[in-house]
């Protein structure tokens, strides 16, 4: 892989497309006088919406190329199903995001994509290899909006499956409704508070189509079942940015998006239609301003489980208080 450069024109249109996509009704990312009043003072985008570049990036390597073997259903999937055991496997396996600040409508990024660093080591079903992308967003000041890492793990037996999360106590958080415009601050919140809600119920496939169709992820093993049973799996199942997308909702509603400084998530395992969703947020650290004019920040843990009590995603997060 080699460096590349394009442009992301932040468009209110595809905003609002993804916002719908993940099932988001927050005013902020399409009501322009709601948006006003928040801390931008304008529409912002969803914290995971920096993906939806790759509709973009003229070698994105989530969707069909032109003069490229589209690997869908018929001959190409039979093939590789006779090939499926001895093909590696691979996965998107973690992100991270660190925001300077919210994107803004209207404005014209720089995205400048490049590979990072590449290792191996001994899995418990047998060697991984793993191999990072990382990205800039540049505004055309020249100011750094955000910078992501996606990283791809490649191995030759499936992951091991999902562990039961501990029981945990949280505050009930209530997803859909204007979020308050007095965000919280530091002596709003003690280490160990959590808040909870159910992101998604009986996750439909549709879902899966249109996030496909609003962050550019077209990868077949989402719609196609063929290619999915191919490759190991019992059919389609929904994209990791998706279930990241649906979790980040919880941290949007507990300290709102424009604050989040860092999100992070480690994808642990396949989310399937049908399965229902529910993220946890906890407190983990409150740090004090660092100086005259900083902001007090404070440290987050993110955990998704889904309805049989497994966890499918864990993340951390920062962001800055009020």
């Amino acid at each position: 892989m080699s460096m590349r450069r394009f442009l992301f024109p932040v468009e209110a249109g595809l905003v609002l497309e993804f916002a719908r996509a993940i099932d988001d009704p927050d005013p902020v990312y399409r009501t322009p006088d709601f948006a006003k009043r928040a801390l931008e003072g304008a529409i912002i985008p969803p914290p995971t919406f920096l993906m939806a570049s790759g509709h973009f990036d003229p070698e994105c390597r989530l969707r069909p190329n032109k003069g490229e073997v589209y690997r869908g259903s018929g001959p190409v999937s039979e093939l590789a199903a006779a090939n499926a055991e001895s093909r590696p496997k691979t996965l998107h396996a973690e992100q991270r995001f660190d925001y300077f600040r919210p994107p803004r409508i209207g404005e014209m990024l720089t995205v400048e994509v490049r590979p990072g660093k590449s290792w191996e080591k001994q899995g418990a079903n047998g060697p991984l290899r793993f191999d990072e992308t990382l990205t800039d967003y540049t505004a055309a000041d020249g100011e750094k909006v955000a910078s992501a890492c996606w990283l791809r793990a490649s191995f030759a037996a499936p992951p091991q499956a999902a562990v039961p999360a501990a029981p945990r106590e949280a505050r009930p958080v209530e997803l859909g409704k204007p979020l308050p415009l007095s965000p919280l601050g530091f002596g709003d919140l003690a280490p160990g508070d959590r808040w909870s809600a159910q992101v998604v119920e009986n996750l439909a496939p549709m879902q899966f189509v249109t996030y496909a169709a609003a962050a550019g992820d077209f990868v077949p093993l989402h719609y196609d079942g063929a290619v999915a049973r191919a490759v190991g799996h019992p059919g389609i199942f929904a994209q990791g940015m998706l279930t990241m997308a649906l979790s980040g909702r919880v941290l949007s509603a507990v300290v709102r998006t424009e604050r989040l400084s860092r999100f992070a998530a480690r994808m642990k395992a396949v989310v399937y239609p049908g399965d229902s969703l529910t993220a946890t947020v906890a407190v983990e650290a409150l740090h004090p301003p660092a100086g005259p004019g900083e902001p007090a920040t404070v440290d987050l843990a993110l955990t998704t489980v889904n309805q049989a009590g497994a966890v499918v995603l864990t993340a951390t997060a920062a962001a800055r208080l009020a």
